[in-house]
This record gives structure tokens, C-alpha cells and sequence, in this order.
């Protein structure tokens, strides 16, 4: 099926927004649609109509026409098959002829619908979904919960998007100008722990261009309880590097998605000066001031996750920050004040308990910290720090300016 003729016909692209099987073979426009049969069974078959195209220079290419015609073709389970309606009769009153016809594509119709309302149909959708609801209000009187509109996964190119499939939930909600200020980012995540993880879920789910994992550690069982998904025991026992075990995993949605077996060190860090945006999720340490400092120096902006989280008798207490640095609030006494360079041995929080719902937590403040910046989300204060704070369900906003 051809995507631009899909995206530049305003009655195909509704017809796939809103979730309708739909595909455009040798001149024809294919519906798959429900319907009964013969013995009061619910089967799946499709709607073939003419496509008529036509050349429009100012939207860039072919889109659809005029229809030629009204009519539509039947394809059944099998050649002979005829839709019925909840009775098991034929649905005579519909079809104007009945005999098989070879519409290519190894599809054979076994009849022809007619039914041409006044005014005409408008265009392909109201055609397509007019025919189709007509086969379903028969199958409602055998199974209600039966829908026409499937949203079936539409594969995609690699020269139309990093996505391996279509991102049908930003054109069902009609935010496509949204997410196109994220497309063709190159976006590098420093850490794949259970926050960096996290982190990595959200970002393959954009049209960023690429995505590129800094992490040397294994990943090993306590791994499993603080990323997304669920690992195997044979993926356990084989023990990959953290990096590997996620670029496989999310190489299945997003193929711009690249594993670096590698912390990031002063031997590396030229990778970095390229990059759209960086998000820091490693532990605590002196090499974080030094790899912050660098990205100020390559005025990459960037967003820092730190959770600090404690034992308080038998409850868990403590708190989840986001940091941001750009050039918004470069100075370092700033970010001193925000961030911890300490040894993990000397850090307050010594325990290093992490917890998955936290984790998801600490990166989903960090992924709309991201989007923020690039203008996805309305950003009226432009804060430059959050904390929050788990047993007062607090959440605190820090804003700081680069002085005149």
C-alpha cells in the first residue's frame, strides 16, 4: 500500500486513522469487514472498490479522485460464499450480481453490492464505511462486540520513518505537528538501570532518529525488578550486558536504536558533542560533574535523574529529582547545589534502594522534562528542577535564569 497516496487522500487517511483494515492493490481499494454467513457464523471477508487517482501537483503527488462508480465487490471466506443477514438469508436486497469475478491479487468476489443513496457518497470513506456498516448491524444481532475497525499495525519504510510500524496513536489524536519536534533527534541515554531503562521505553515510542545506550554493566536479576517488560530465565541465565538486552528488545519498534558497551569517559566523550539531548541515569559519581561539565562546554542541554530513597522503620521514604542544564542555567554553583558528585560509597543515601514504580517515575519526569524543552508539552514556568517527595506527595518546582 502507498503511504503518500494514504497520507495525501483525506478519505483513505480517515479511513486508516480511525482504525479500518485497509489496503490499495492494483487499482482497488481493500476494506476488511465482517459479516454472516450462511450458517449465522460471523466470518471476515473484504470490500473491493475502483480507486480512481489523480495527479495534484500542490499536494506533492497522486491522491484520490471522483469516484467512477458506486458499486462495491464481495469477498468471501470462499468464492461462493454470500453475506447474510442474522437469519442466515442471503442479503438479496443489497446484491445486484452474483458470480465470481477475479479482481487480482488472488482475491475472487462472489457478488456485487449496489446501493446508491441521494446525494451520492462524497468521497471513499463515506462509500467504504457505508457498505461496511451495513454487513455489521447484521452481525450485532449475532455478537454485539464485533468492530469493523480493527487499528491493524501498518508496517513502515526505513525511508519514512525510524518506526518500524506507524505511530497510530499520535494521527488518531491528531497530534502529529506535536510530535514532529521531536523527529530526527539523535538522543543518547547515559545509564540503563531501572530509570534509564524507563527512560528508553518512552523515547523509542517517538520518531526521534536515533537512540544510543551508554551503559558497561551485566544485566542481572535485580535488573529484571526495576526495567520495563519481563526477562526470561534463559535471558537471565545468559547474563548480556544491559545495553545489548534493551537494544534487542526495543530493535523490534524503533531501528534507530543503538547499544554502546561503554560508560561514557573523558575517552568517549566527543559521541556526545553531536547529540540533540542527553539524559544522565547513572549512579552518583565524580565522572557525572565531569560529563555535565562537558555538555555545558558543548552546550548539548541535558536532564539529570537522582532519586534518593531510605528505609524509615518499615516504610520506604524519600525523594525522586529531575534536574534540567541548558542554556537557561548554566552556572555551576547551580548545578552543585542540585546535583550530587559524590563517591556512591560516601552518598547520604547509602542503601541505593530502587523500586520500579519510582524509577518509572523519576524517568517520566525526565522524558516530559525532554519534551518540554523542545516545546511537545506547554512549559509556562520553564522550571529547571522538580522534587518530589514521597510521604507528603509533594512535587517542587525550582526555576532558574542565566543572568543579563
Amino acid at each position: 500500500m502507498s503511504k503518500p497516496l494514504v497520507s495525501r487522500s483525506p478519505d483513505l487517511n480517515r479511513l486508516q486513522v480511525e482504525g479500518y483494515d485497509i489496503a490499495v492493490e492494483a487499482n482497488n481499494l481493500i476494506v476488511r469487514v465482517p459479516y454472516v454467513d450462511a450458517n449465522r457464523k460471523v466470518q471476515w471477508g473484504f470490500l473491493v472498490s475502483e480507486l480512481t487517482v489523480v495527479m495534484d501537483v500542490a499536494a506533492g503527488g497522486e491522491r484520490t479522485g471522483p469516484m467512477s462508480s458506486h458499486v462495491v465487490n464481495f469477498v468471501g471466506v470462499t468464492a461462493e460464499d454470500l453475506p447474510c443477514d442474522s437469519n442466515g438469508q442471503v442479503l438479496h436486497a443489497l446484491i445486484y450480481q452474483i458470480g465470481t469475478t477475479h479482481l487480482g491479487g488472488g482475491l475472487i468476489a462472489s457478488c456485487g453490492f449496489s446501493h446508491k443513496p441521494e446525494p451520492i457518497y462524497q468521497d471513499y470513506y463515506e462509500k467504504m464505511t457505508t457498505y461496511a456498516d451495513m454487513l455489521l448491524s447484521e452481525v450485532h444481532e449475532i455478537d454485539p462486540a464485533v468492530k469493523v475497525q480493527t487499528f491493524p499495525p501498518i508496517k513502515a519504510g526505513e525511508d519514512e520513518t525510524p518506526l518500524r510500524y506507524f505511530d497510530s496513536a499520535s494521527s488518531r489524536a491528531g497530534i502529529g505537528a506535536v510530535i514532529d519536534r521531536l523527529r530526527g533527534q539523535k538522543v543518547i541515554i547515559v545509564g540503563l538501570g531501572g530509570t534509564g531503562s524507563y527512560i528508553l521505553d518512552a523515547v523509542a515510542k517517538t520518531p526521534v532518529a536515533e537512540v544510543h545506550l551508554y551503559d558497561g554493566d551485566t544485566y542481572l536479576t535485580h535488573n529484571a525488578f526495576r526495567s520495563p517488560g519481563a526477562a526470561t530465565f534463559d535471558q537471565l541465565t545468559a547474563q548480556p550486558l544491559k545495553v545489548h538486552h534493551h537494544q534487542v528488545t526495543y530493535d523490534a519498534m524503533h531501528r534507530g536504536v543503538i547499544a554502546h558497551a561503554e560508560r561514557v569517559t573523558n575517552a568517549n566523550i566527543d559521541e556526545l558533542r553531536d547529540a540533540s539531548f542527553v539524559f544522565l541515569a547513572m549512579d552518583t559519581s565524580p565522572q557525572k560533574l565531569y560529563i555535565i561539565e562537558k555538555l555545558q562546554e558543548f552546550a548539548i542541554p541535558m536532564v539529570d535523574c537522582g532519586m534518593g530513597i531510605y528505609q524509615a522503620g518499615t516504610s520506604i521514604a524519600g525523594i525522586v529529582r529531575t534536574t534540567m542544564s541548558s542554556a537557561r542555567q548554566d552556572n555551576q554553583t547551580w548545578i552543585n547545589d542540585n546535583i550530587s558528585f559524590a563517591d556512591e560509597d560516601d552518598d547520604e543515601y547509602s542503601q541505593n534502594i530502587q523500586i520500579a514504580e519510582l524509577n518509572m517515575l523519576n524517568a517520566a519526569f525526565a522524558v516530559i522534562a525532554w519534551k518540554k524543552y523542545f516545546g511537545y508539552y506547554a512549559d509556562f514556568e520553564s522550571e529547571t528542577s522538580s522534587v518530589y517527595t514521597i510521604d507528603g506527595n509533594h512535587l517542587l518546582n525550582e526555576v532558574v535564569t542565566v543572568e543579563d
